[in-house]
């Protein structure tokens, strides 16, 4: 455990270093905030299989927030809109991920109860932040 305590605390420290707004035009800034990104969003799939799976991904991380984000493809029900566990998925994993990065592995969120009220169907992808 030590080592992935020790991956996930040196990936927040590089995710909370870079520049959440770099563009390509300025390379190595862009570079860091896409491979930060990508390693976020590799640890998350290796500890939740089933999020890569669905297409979940982080999209912006920094101390005190995070924006995720749900494909609309692979995760269509049979209205043509959003799954139901889609909505879960992008709802529940990324207060996982702000916790793991702001307070650390030692600390484990418990979910006791989420409810889902339907509004109106998502034809699109779906994003979600938290602060």
């Amino acid at each position: 455990m030590a080592f992935i305590d020790n991956l996930i605390g040196a990936t927040g420290h590089w995710v909370s270093e870079s520049d959440p707004g770099a563009r390509i035009t300025h390379p190595l800034a862009w570079l860091r905030k896409t491979s930060g990104y990508a390693a976020v969003n590799r640890i998350i799939g290796l500890s939740i299989p089933f999020a890569p799976r669905n297409r979940f991904s982080v999209e912006e991380i920094r101390p005190g927030f995070v924006k995720a984000r749900i494909r609309l493809k692979g995760n269509k029900n049979h209205f043509g809109s959003l799954y139901a566990g889609a909505y879960f998925l992008v709802a529940e994993i990324p207060g996982g991920v702000l916790t793991l990065f702001d307070l650390g592995p030692a600390y484990t969120p418990i979910l006791k109860e989420m409810t889902l009220q339907f509004l109106q169907p998502a034809n699109s992808d779906v994003f979600v932040e938290f602060s």
